[in-house]
């Protein structure tokens, strides 16, 4: 819950129905929590760690009791205000393997080929925008854990020399009854050694639009 109101279920995964991956857990519930009563979603560009207006919890098991469905609505019926869902019904999470190619303007380029974004893309495609088109459709946005992110606007870690939240925790995508703001994407990054000892407390919260 944040503070003076409550938090809604953004999305969970049961680690169980999920493709294994590396350093990830194989069981329990990461669940995601936004603020929809903020124009934001829980966003702070001052503090993007801070989960007041976003919260990442994990749950090695699920034998602990959870509220009702009547007990949840309680929480939100003093509540007064916009509401800003970016999910509008209730969806399942279908896992699969996939492979990813990272060109994306990212803090994961620069780690993975020594260099930005445009240096080294003009010189594969030697400055030929036409080289360049047919190399960025193979650029590619999902719903996903782990692998490369994908970004409207600009990945919030580039510029820092060693960028604490290396590796992307979760991502969810626009599309059909979701949405961020215009068409935009939300992410959730974490250090690859907190996620090997399942501390979710140090999570980084970015989404972005057109």
């Amino acid at each position: 819950m944040r503070l003076g109101g409550p938090l809604s279920l953004l999305a969970q995964v049961n680690f169980a129905e999920m493709p294994d991956l590396a350093d990830f857990p194989t069981t329990g519930l990461l669940a995601f929590y936004v603020d929809y009563f903020d124009d934001l979603t829980g966003l702070d560009f001052d503090n993007q760690t801070k989960q007041n207006g976003f919260r990442v919890l994990y749950f090695e098991t699920m034998d602990a009791v959870s509220y009702s469905e009547e007990e949840q609505d309680a929480f939100f019926e003093t509540m007064n205000g916009e509401f800003y869902p970016v999910v509008r019904g209730v969806y399942r999470l279908r896992g699969e393997m996939t492979k990813q190619v990272i060109l994306e303007e990212s803090y994961d380029f620069e780690r993975a080929y020594g260099g930005t974004f445009y240096d080294v893309t003009d010189k594969w495609t030697n400055e030929d925008s036409k080289k360049f088109d047919r190399l960025y459709e193979l650029v590619s946005s999902s719903n996903q854990l782990g692998g490369t992110p994908f970004f409207t606007q600009i990945d919030p870690r580039i510029g820092k020399e060693t960028a604490h939240h290396d590796t992307l925790l979760f991502q969810l995508d626009s599309g059909d009854e979701i949405m961020w703001g215009d068409m935009g994407v939300g992410n959730f990054f974490i250090h690859r050694e907190d996620l090997k000892q399942r501390d979710f407390t140090n999570v980084m919260y970015n989404w972005d639009c057109y």
